[in-house]
C-alpha cells in the first residue's frame, strides 16, 4: 500500500513537471514576420513581398538576426510564395553598431541581378527592423558594400503586407552610330510606387541601361554624378557635377546630341515638359547650347534625326 502511494506521487510530480515544461516551453517561443517572395503566376508578380507569421525560440541580438536570415531562406509554407534568399547564399557575419544591423553575406549576393537584389535589400530591412528594436540594416557581400548608407523601412513602400514595386517601361534617347542624330529605345525598370522616376531615368543613362535593342552605349561623359533630379510645375531640374562639362557629342550643326538625348528622355516623361540643367547647383550660361542657363525642351524630328 506503501508503495503504491509512493508511485502515485511519482506520477503526479512527473506530470506537474511536464506541465511546467511544457509551459516554459510555450513561453520561450514568439511569432515572427517573415518576408517571402510573391510566385510569378501570383496576381503580384515576381515584385511583391508578402509576410508569412512562423514561430521561433525567444532570442535577441545576434542570434535573433541570424535565426531571421535563416528563415528567409526556408520554403514558406503558403505554396503562393517562395523564398528571397536561395540557398546558395549564406550569412557570414552578424553584427549591430548604433541600432544599424550589418549583414555580411557570401559573394555571390552580388551576381544577383539588380531587380533580385532590390528585393533581398528590402525584405531583409523589413524582416530585420519588424521584428527587432534595429533602426535599420547595412548589407554586405563579403567584403564589398552593396549599397549607399543605410536601408530603412522607410525606403520601401507598403500596402498592407504587400511591397509595391512597379515596372516602368522608360523611353531613352542616345546618340547614333553616326553621331549626328539620335536613337530611341524602351528599357524597363522596376521602382517602388513613390520612386522619384526623373532620377530613375538618369541613373540609367549614367549606367548605360539594358534595352529592348541590347546595350545602350554610355555617351555621358566618364565621373559624371547625379547630385539631384525633381519635378516642378513641368520643368525638370537635373543636376550634374562639373565632369559632364568635359565631353561632348555634338552633331553636324553644332547641336550637343548628349544635352539632347537628356532632355528628350526626360520630356518623355508625360509631367516634364523642359529640362533645366544645373552644374554643382548653379546655372552655366553655354554649354554647346545658346541657352543651356534655360529650360530647354526636346528637339522634334528634322532638326535632330530621331530614328
Amino acid at each position: 500500500m506503501r508503495n503504491a502511494k509512493i508511485a502515485a506521487v511519482l506520477f503526479a510530480v512527473l506530470c506537474l513537471s511536464g506541465m511546467l515544461s511544457a509551459c516554459a516551453k510555450s513561453g520561450q517561443m514568439q511569432t515572427v514576420s517573415i518576408a517571402c517572395a510573391a510566385a510569378p503566376s501570383s496576381p503580384d508578380g515576381t515584385g511583391a513581398l508578402h509576410f508569412e507569421e512562423r514561430s521561433i525560440p525567444k532570442v535577441t541580438g545576434s542570434v535573433l538576426y541570424r535565426r531571421l536570415i535563416s528563415e528567409m531562406q526556408k520554403t514558406p509554407s503558403n505554396t503562393a510564395l517562395s523564398a528571397v534568399l536561395g540557398y546558395g547564399i549564406s550569412l557570414t557575419e552578424v553584427t549591430e553598431e548604433d541600432g544599424t544591423v550589418v549583414c555580411v553575406f557570401s559573394e555571390g549576393l552580388s551576381s544577383l541581378e539588380a531587380a533580385q537584389l532590390e528585393r533581398v535589400f528590402c525584405a531583409v530591412t523589413l524582416t530585420v527592423c519588424r521584428n527587432s528594436d534595429a533602426d535599420g540594416v547595412r548589407i554586405l557581400a563579403g567584403s564589398q558594400a552593396l549599397h549607399e548608407g543605410v536601408l530603412t523601412p522607410e525606403l520601401y513602400v507598403t500596402d498592407t503586407n504587400a511591397l509595391r514595386i512597379e515596372t516602368r517601361e522608360l523611353t531613352l534617347y542616345y546618340p547614333n552610330l553616326e553621331q549626328d542624330g539620335l536613337e530611341s529605345a524602351l528599357c524597363e525598370v522596376r521602382l517602388a510606387a513613390d520612386a522619384n522616376v526623373a532620377e530613375a531615368v538618369m541613373e540609367t543613362l549614367l549606367s548605360g541601361p539594358v534595352t529592348d535593342k541590347g546595350y545602350v552605349i554610355r555617351f555621358i561623359a566618364d565621373g559624371t554624378e547625379l547630385h539631384s533630379a525633381g519635378i516642378d510645375d513641368g520643368i525638370c531640374y537635373v543636376d550634374l557635377s562639373e565632369e559632364f562639362l568635359n565631353e561632348n557629342i555634338a552633331a553636324p550643326d553644332g547641336t550637343s546630341l548628349v544635352v539632347y538625348a537628356i532632355v528628350n528622355s526626360l520630356t518623355a516623361l508625360p509631367e516634364v515638359a523642359g529640362v533645366q540643367f544645373l552644374i554643382d547647383g548653379e546655372a552655366r550660361q553655354a554649354y554647346l547650347h545658346p541657352h543651356f542657363d534655360q529650360p530647354i525642351t526636346p528637339r522634334t524630328p528634322g532638326t535632330i534625326t530621331v530614328q
